[in-house]
């Protein structure tokens, strides 16, 4: 979540809170495998979105008296922010979800060697 490498805790690998780099500078280790396989991180950022704004929404709602036009003028970019953030903590908390489930099968283990990475990569 300190947008370090998973495999060897010490390469940065996000770039401008929400980018990604290809690869771990220090240890070599591929984040993007396949086109596609950061899509879980968007899915995570989705639904935590949909109830921040459900929640944003709400308790402008209750604890004010505004119009449903200003709670909406207040809530959107409030949200906007939110799901920003939320995006940035997704990518890297999927980045160790692949980590630790492609190292739990033998063509991860193949691929990465014991430790998930390999520094000829």
């Amino acid at each position: 979540m300190r947008g370090r490498c998973p495999a060897c805790g010490e390469g940065r690998v996000v770039v401008r809170f929400t980018g990604l780099v290809k690869s771990c500078p220090a240890c070599g280790w591929i984040l993007e495998r396949e086109p596609g396989a950061i899509t879980g991180a968007m899915y995570l950022t989705s639904i935590v979105s949909q109830f921040g704004a459900v929640g944003v929404m709400l308790l402008c709602w209750w604890l004010t008296d505004w119009t449903p036009l200003t709670v909406v003028l207040v809530g959107l970019p409030v949200l906007l922010l939110f799901s920003w953030i939320a995006l940035a903590w997704s990518k890297r908390l999927w980045i160790a979800v692949e980590y630790v489930t492609d190292l739990n099968t033998d063509e991860g283990k193949d691929r990465y060697g014991e430790r998930g990475f390999t520094r000829d990569a």
